[in-house]
């Protein structure tokens, strides 16, 4: 593309605004005078502003283009707007309250980490050739977990193949759900497992059939699932029950009517929804059994993803319930102890199960098991916990059909920085390379990692340990739980001066609370969450628009304080929240 150089463009760019084209130095032009770099097809600003309508009050916060980078860089401004920058999360992190992340939090010991570049390359087990790295620590985080999640450890690539396996994640859980899409996949589809490129088989070879379908998951979900799953699948190339059901069985969902797209979640009782409560948000296990039964008839071999602490509700699904709903599904149809074979020959044959139940615990797996260490000692009871008669969710590898589990480091446990961590067992560990520059073998998704991740995992457990993490479990809950009583009061408030339900929800043992969406500053000051949920009362049928806040450890009394004399100020709920979108009883 050839600009002459003295051409003007009119577009404004960066701190300053000057027009773009004079910002540009002589060494990004052709011999020939031709531009070696693209000019923006319009102003970066105004694009990005436009995108954000809906999230004014940032771009309001933040102008644009003191924050862009002009080809010679923000030279003296850098200082100034690195500091705008600062004081506007300074600012956001006092009220917030909206996602189940802790902000308030202190890694200032690891400030000098930051200045080396620190690359866990490759598996967790095998230091490598790559020294600047943090796997001892690594280790240490996981072996941590892996005891509170009750799995077999230490690590044992060989000898122990129930032992766990996994990996400090660079990512939040969403890399974690994509690994463990990753190995149910290979798993499932017949795939070879590291354990058998061992010469390790786990039970003697037999033969099986030759069902078009044996090698084919399936993977089922609960609309309360996180979106991250979806993704997951769709990148694994996994179908879901939808895809297969809508394509190939269009008229004959088990459910009636046409295909619903996740497995529905269960719903609330009319008296529920008359008082303004929604459904739980677990996963409706009659219809999940109903789902999964008509695929396990067909051979699929089934994947199942199971919420312990979704999204927006933060409930737990009842994973001993849905195993125990499928479990004579799994036996019925072939799906428990079924033969994977590899050639003709005896010793090419394996034993494997024709299901894999992965547990997306993003917040609730990394603190849940402190509450069930208090309520089976008692240390939390009749007295100091209203839920106490409630059972403890149970989720973890006690539970011998579980393949695998992740958590976020970015929500409870407070890292700066999102992250998490995967596990499984070593008997499931289907992907496996040997790079030789690297020095160990890599069944990591990223290959190289990050370092800073697991360190600042191993400096919160080792400042914490499980005493100080129960506490803050426990603080959290209780947390919950008496801001929950405030809301009621102030729901019946409401309800009485401004003739409105507020829609107040909580599942149990959850640190979620839903209600009727703020007006926009009150939802920019606490960074609250909205979300929608369709509801039918009566044969009409709602879309709402709610927000929800999390009880996070670290949340300060006064911004509970200040949260709850705003909401109680008129005009702090948006009264066209709601809307009909239809209405069966008029026929």
């Amino acid at each position: 593309m050839y600009v002459d150089k003295k051409t003007q463009f009119t577009i404004p760019f960066g701190p300053d605004s000057h027009p773009w084209i004079s910002q540009i130095p002589d060494l990004a032009y052709g011999q020939f005078g031709e531009l070696l770099i693209t000019p923006p097809s319009a102003d970066p600003a105004k694009v990005y502003e436009a995108h954000n309508t809906y999230f004014i009050a940032q771009q309001q916060h933040i102008n644009e283009k003191d924050l862009q980078l002009p080809a010679a860089g923000q030279q003296q401004k850098q200082a100034e707007n690195q500091e705008k920058l600062h004081h506007y999360l300074l600012q956001q992190k006092e009220h917030f309250l909206g996602y189940q992340v802790v902000v308030n939090t202190d890694y200032s010991e690891l400030f000098s980490a930051m200045n080396t570049m620190i690359n866990n390359l490759g598996d967790p087990f095998t230091n490598g050739f790559c020294t600047v790295n943090s796997k001892p620590a690594e280790r240490a985080v996981l072996d941590f977990y892996a005891s509170v999640w009750r799995a077999n450890w230490p690590a044992q690539r060989t000898g122990n193949p129930d032992s766990y396996w996994g990996y400090v994640l660079s990512m939040g859980s969403t890399e974690g759900n994509m690994y463990a899409m990753l190995s149910a996949r290979d798993y499932l589809s017949g795939h070879r497992l590291v354990v058998d490129q061992n010469d390790h088989h786990l039970v003697k070879p037999k033969r099986r059939n030759s069902n078009p379908n044996y090698y084919k998951p399936i993977a089922f979900f609960s609309e309360d699932t996180h979106y991250s799953i979806s993704k997951a699948i769709h990148a694994m190339g996994i179908p879901s029950f939808y895809d297969i059901g809508s394509e190939f069985y269009p008229n004959e969902c088990p459910l009636g009517g046409d295909w619903p797209r996740q497995v529905p979640s269960e719903q609330a009782s009319k008296e529920e929804l008359y008082a303004g409560k929604l459904g739980s948000g677990c996963i409706d296990i009659g219809k999940l059994q109903l789902l999964v039964e008509f695929f396990a008839k067909k051979g699929h071999p089934i994947l199942i993803i199971l919420n312990y602490g979704t999204t927006f509700k933060g409930a737990y699904d009842d994973i001993p319930g849905v195993y125990k709903a499928l479990k004579d599904i799994f036996i019925q149809y072939g799906l428990v102890n079924r033969e994977v074979c590899f050639g003709d020959k005896d010793s090419d044959v394996d034993i494997r199960q024709g299901y894999w139940i992965h547990v997306d615990g993003a917040l609730g797996a990394s603190f849940m098991p402190f509450i069930n260490m208090a309520m089976k000692t008692g240390k939390l009871n009749a007295d100091n916990f209203f839920e106490h008669d409630l059972a403890f969710p149970e989720f973890d590898f006690s539970l011998p059909y579980i393949h695998s589990i992740v958590t976020s480091g970015h929500k409870f446990l407070g890292a700066p920085t999102p992250c998490g961590i995967y596990m499984s067992k070593q008997k499931y560990l289907a992907t496996m390379n040997n790079p030789q520059y690297v020095g160990a073998p890599d069944s990591t998704l990223a290959g190289s990692r990050n370092g800073l991740a697991a360190l600042t995992l191993w400096s919160m457990l080792g400042k914490t340990g499980y005493a100080e993490l129960q506490a803050r479990a426990i603080h959290s809950l209780t947390m919950t739980q008496t801001l929950y009583q405030r809301f009621s009061a102030l729901a019946k408030m409401i309800k009485q001066r401004d003739g409105i339900d507020i829609w107040l929800h909580r599942s149990a043992f959850s640190l979620c609370i839903l209600f009727r969406r703020t007006n926009p500053a009150i939802t920019f000051k606490y960074s609250l969450c909205e979300a929608q949920e369709a509801v039918s009362i009566d044969g009409v049928k709602y879309n709402r628009h709610y927000v929800h806040l999390y009880c996070m450890w670290d949340r300060k009394q006064t911004t509970l304080d200040s949260l709850m004399i705003d909401l109680a100020q008129p005009g702090a709920f948006d009264k066209t929240a709601e809307i009909i979108l239809s209405n069966s009883a008029l026929g």
